[in-house]
């Protein structure tokens, strides 16, 4: 929550502003100014997490996420960037002598994903209006075309609305639209995916 400024600041304390500074200057001279360039490791446990990370991000990017997908692709990487900084800020002139670890990973990666969540928050009143006209064109089209019914394969084949978006679109508006399964003609034939406009 916000809250009001206090009439007297609390100062940083002169030993940490010192620690910091002394930190910056130290990691400037050993990597920014060095004569050869350092290679800060990783170990086989961070790797795997952040593989992970992204790894239980892609199913969602090909659904739910996919309208933002450019903006989630990069998150493994950015949980990359920020967990150099940990270990850097850890180890100061030692961090390429030392392999970023599991737990430094893990913090980089819980506090990309609160940054991710803020992002999708930020990004939510327009993906909404996105996803309101594009339900308005499909409902347009299924009324007009379909009379209020289509499967989600004729939808796919014949127009450009591919399967997982109409699902993605009949959850998330299941007032409007609703996908069901539906019986195959009396002289037989597979059941069918359609698309209903309520």
């Amino acid at each position: 929550m916000p809250t009001p400024l206090p009439e007297v600041e609390t100062p940083i304390p002169p030993e940490v502003r010192a620690a910091f500074k002394d930190l910056i200057h130290t990691l400037l001279d050993t990597y920014r100014s060095a004569s050869e360039p350092k290679t800060i490791p990783f170990s086989p446990d961070a790797a795997r997490q952040i593989r992970e990370f992204h790894n239980d991000l892609v199913a969602r990017r090909r659904t739910d996420l996919r309208d933002v997908n450019p903006f989630i692709a990069r998150w493994h990487e950015q949980a990359w960037r920020v967990s150099l900084v940990l270990h850097a800020a850890t180890w100061g002139p030692e961090a390429h002598l030392r392999s970023i670890d599991e737990e430094t990973v893990k913090a980089a990666i819980k506090m990309i994903k609160w940054f991710g969540a803020e992002q999708l928050r930020l990004l939510s009143v327009t993906r909404d209006a996105l996803d309101m006209q594009k339900l308005e064109d499909l409902i347009e089209l299924v009324q007009n075309y379909y009379n209020g019914e289509a499967t989600l394969r004729d939808l796919e084949l014949r127009n450009p609305w591919k399967k997982e978006e109409v699902k993605r679109l009949a959850a998330k508006f299941k007032k409007r639209v609703v996908v069901e399964w539906k019986r195959g003609s009396e002289r037989g034939g597979r059941p069918s995916e359609v698309l209903k406009v309520l």
